[in-house]
């Protein structure tokens, strides 16, 4: 998962979650474990019609699976996704699917689709995702994948955006982010969270391409023009560590406020001095001042 303040960020800007959810997680355990033998037979039966099945999935909204080897059977995490639940009449409106080194392809973007298709909600960290998918009803993405291809995506509904990587490193260089990794339309987009590899230019014609942002969480910003006026713009986060890339985020921050008129929070992780490159201290100052000046309230939370 991301980091505890980010986690943060996102739940506060993201729809609540509906009254008498049933949420199922699914983990990998270790074969010789007492627990596997358990599951090994819960998800034995998923696949066995849903008259013989040892467990009933009636009524579950959120389907969470994580690991690689679930059972003794070798079945994997997605051969759970894909046939744990009818293709058609499923309840499921939130799919979180984590493992790492998985390698996703057309052929279970197919199935999800099949399967899924009432989703509101998806969360899925993989080292490789590639092909076609479309989820009409779909309002939070949250994506964490080191190689992403999102050209036969699309999500019309899409109004909360999280992409990072799966294995995030800070040291990595930056990389400017573009439309093309935006699985739909920006106009509706209310809230945009890039970490922590990536950086945005923030010109007049990106602030015309999502009239309704209301939250922007980037690596790094430069903000080139300030937003038209009646922009809902009003929080802005930084996701990146003072001093790894040897840069100096609080005056870089301090120069986006400028331009950044109505913002009313900032969200950053927090440093100790004792952390901070030398001379860093002072820009952290300034920012701090800044924000007392214009009214902005500056949070820190865990990195």
């Amino acid at each position: 998962m991301g980091r505890p303040w980010i986690r943060t960020q996102v739940r506060n800007h993201l729809p609540a979650i509906p009254a008498g959810t049933r949420r199922l997680d699914i983990c990998g355990v270790e074969k010789d474990s007492k627990q596997n033998n358990r599951i090994s037979r819960l998800l034995s039966s998923l696949f066995l019609p849903q008259s013989r099945r040892s467990a009933s999935l009636d009524g579950v909204t959120t389907l969470a699976v994580e690991g690689t080897v679930l059972t003794t059977e070798d079945i994997h995490v997605q051969d759970v996704i894909l046939n744990a639940f009818d293709r058609k009449g499923n309840q499921v409106r939130s799919l979180i699917y984590e493992e790492n080194s998985a390698f996703i392809g057309d052929l279970f973007l197919a199935g999800l689709e099949s399967s899924f298709s009432q989703l509101t909600n998806l969360t899925i960290r993989a080292y490789w995702v590639k092909g076609e998918l479309t989820l009409q009803h779909v309002e939070s993405v949250v994506l964490h994948v080191d190689v992403l291809d999102l050209t036969g995506w699309t999500f019309p509904s899409l109004k909360h955006y999280c992409l990072g990587s799966a294995q995030s490193d800070e040291s990595n260089p930056l990389q400017a982010f573009d439309m093309s990794l935006l699985p739909g339309p920006s106009l509706n987009l209310r809230s945009l969270l890039l970490y922590p590899q990536y950086e945005l230019d923030a010109s007049m014609l990106f602030w015309q391409m999502f009239p309704a942002l209301e939250f922007l969480g980037v690596a790094q910003i430069n903000v080139d023009s300030s937003p038209p006026e009646g922009h809902p713009l009003r929080h802005l986060g930084s996701s990146s560590r003072p001093g790894r890339r040897q840069r100096d985020v609080y005056e870089q921050l301090s120069i986006a406020l400028e331009k950044l008129p109505h913002v009313v929070t900032l969200i950053t992780p927090y440093i100790g001095n004792e952390f901070l490159p030398e001379g860093m201290e002072i820009s952290r100052i300034r920012l701090s001042q800044t924000c007392e000046i214009r009214g902005v309230t500056w949070t820190m939370g865990n990195a």
